[in-house]
């Protein structure tokens, strides 16, 4: 887990957490873009994550055309 996360996850210990758990990954990667940390997200957790996360519509759509820009 990357340190600059500590910044943006103040609130919960992810020493202990498994971030390959896909939900605590779809939780993880919905807080990063929740507050524009785009560090450490790779386009295929975008990929594959993306439609089950819970975002701003528009951010979605946004990520959704960069993804495809990107295919």
């Amino acid at each position: 887990m990357a340190k600059n996360l500590t910044k943006f996850i103040w609130d919960y210990n992810l020493k202990k957490s498994n971030v390959d758990n896909p939900t605590i990954k779809k939780w993880l990667l919905a807080r990063q873009l929740f507050f524009g940390n785009l560090n450490g997200i790779t386009l295929a957790d975008l990929k594959k994550y993306l439609p089950n996360l819970d975002i701003n519509r528009s951010l979605k759509e946004l990520l959704t055309n960069f993804i495809k820009s990107h295919d």
